[in-house]
């Protein structure tokens, strides 16, 4: 005999299973989800958006390490990326306590500005960074390259810090993120030197006191090579070596 207890007992038993049933299967989709997700992200990004710069940048490096010179050659109708390899060349140029070689050239991706999307930052061995490009309507964009006078360092929270200088009488610091659409680098910060020390906010520029340049180049390092790799590097991005 069914009793108003048992019915009570028998309700509360289906809600338990249905209620860990539920929670059980959330949990397993959620997980493949995001394992699928990551990892097809990756591996589309790189064979459809950059595999184009990947190969110039395998190119450049075998002509590189054999003492050639190589341009770059590429479908892309950006005017921009013409010179990329001379500004890369004259980074690479400068001193390296590593043997110049195909291993020494990689890159690496990381998705800079939470867009789904990756960005390809190409680097050197020791975390040199050489060139910085997103993706704009499933094409690469060259956002920024680097060498000895404009220097790029990518920090732990995502942002480039830059140094560019024009001699004793000129430099400047940036502190960019890369916009929404990945189309460009957005200056957060910028402090620098021309006839008196300045910062730029908002796009107007203001005249400051040495003491105020001290306390910025306190929290953001003067970027020589070194500084600029260790900063790199603790960023949390991983070296790819082109070889592999």
């Amino acid at each position: 005999m069914i009793t108003k207890k048992n019915i009570k007992i028998m309700l509360v038993n289906m809600i338990l299973i249905v209620i860990l049933t539920s929670s059980l299967g959330c949990g397993n989709n959620s997980k493949v989800s995001t394992e699928i997700s990551s990892d097809a992200s990756v591996n589309s990004d790189v064979a459809i958006q950059y595999m184009s710069i990947i190969k110039e940048y395998q190119k450049f490096a075998d002509d590189l390490t054999n003492n050639m010179k190589s341009d770059f050659n590429n479908e892309i109708n950006d005017d921009d990326l013409n010179h990329i390899w001379f500004s890369m060349r004259s980074e690479i140029g400068s001193y390296r306590n590593f043997a110049m070689n195909k291993e020494s050239f990689g890159y690496a991706l990381k998705d800079l500005n939470r867009d789904s999307n990756p960005e390809l930052i190409l680097l050197m061995k020791d975390y040199t960074m050489l060139a910085i490009f997103s993706t704009v309507d499933g094409k690469p964009k060259l956002l920024d390259s680097f060498w000895p006078r404009h220097r790029c360092a990518l920090n732990n929270s995502n942002l480039l810090y830059t140094e560019s200088t024009g001699g004793v009488d000129y430099w400047e610091y940036e502190i960019l993120q890369i916009s929404q659409d990945g189309s460009e680098l957005l200056p957060l910060l910028q402090f620098g030197c021309e006839d008196g020390f300045y910062k730029i906010i908002d796009r107007e520029k203001y005249n400051i006191s040495q003491l105020e340049m001290e306390e910025f180049l306190i929290k953001y390092p003067i970027l020589s090579d070194t500084t600029a790799c260790d900063i790199t590097k603790n960023s949390g991005i991983e070296f790819i070596p082109l070889n592999n």
